[in-house]
């Protein structure tokens, strides 16, 4: 499985594996035009790079956006925590599913 080095808190470097759908969303926004000329991958309004409060902000404007259509989502808290979390346990099933020790993962997750 590809994947991606990621500079976490602390300068600390992570390499996290990516999903078929990630690849091909990173493939889009990497042929996207720089606005600004940003230098980061996912720049905020300056061009710089995009904090945690940025996130927060962008998260919210678009889980507002989505709770007009999606009636489930109102009543659920959503956080860059629990996206994370979200697309970790993702992760985990596609490894589930493609690995050829899947089945024995399965059963022993029933017990």
């Amino acid at each position: 499985m590809p994947t991606c080095d990621a500079l976490a808190r602390a300068a600390r470097s992570e390499v996290r594996p990516l999903t078929k759908v990630a690849q091909q969303a990173l493939r889009g926004w990497l042929n996207e035009p720089r606005k600004r000329g940003a230098t980061a991958l996912f720049p905020n309004t300056h061009g710089g790079k995009l904090s945690a409060d940025g996130v927060q902000a962008l998260l919210n404007k678009y889980v507002a956006k989505a709770r007009e259509h999606c009636v489930t989502l109102r009543s659920k808290r959503v956080s860059p925590h629990v996206l994370r979390h979200s697309a970790a346990m993702e992760l985990l099933q596609s490894i589930v599913r493609s690995s050829p020790y899947g089945w024995a993962m399965r059963r022993w997750k029933r017990r």
